[in-house]
């Protein structure tokens, strides 16, 4: 993947564009060959207490859409970065999060405690590999490693 591949969604604001633009580039070479198209999309309606970013798509169909809020502005330049690179790495482990959702939901009964725990631990052990990755590629990106 290259910077020609990220597609900036219509109504992306360029105050955010300019701040987002230079961290993807940075680290466009974490997508994996299967994320054709990365798509970035702009959500102004940011709750107090909602995620600062979130990532979305289709990994089979070849794109990845990564949604920026409008409270990452407000974060400091290293949390903004890292964030980024956050995001990118949801990128990375889309195809093993969805066999685990497709799993959970092809051998479970929808809504009982069974599947109901699973999606959660799910959940928190995506998130925690998914932050434990981007910090050390963010640390090895910064010390030069990569």
């Amino acid at each position: 993947m290259t910077t020609d591949d990220i597609i900036y969604c219509e109504g992306f604001p360029e105050e955010v564009r300019a701040a987002v633009h230079p961290l993807l580039s940075k680290y466009v070479g974490l997508v994996p060959a299967y994320v054709r198209k990365l798509w970035v999309a702009f959500d102004e309606k940011a709750e107090a207490d909602s995620s600062v970013a979130s990532q979305n798509g289709k990994w089979e169909y070849g794109f990845s859409k990564v949604w920026i809020r409008s409270n990452w502005l407000k974060c400091t330049p290293h949390d903004r970065e890292e964030t980024i690179v956050h995001e990118l790495v949801h990128c990375v482990l889309m195809p093993l999060a969805h066999a685990a959702e497709e799993l959970i939901i092809d051998t479970m009964t929808e809504d009982s405690p069974a599947a109901n725990l699973a999606h959660r631990s799910l959940a928190k052990a995506l998130e925690m590999t998914t932050q434990g990755l981007a910090e050390s590629f963010y640390h090895m990106v910064k010390r030069g490693v990569v």
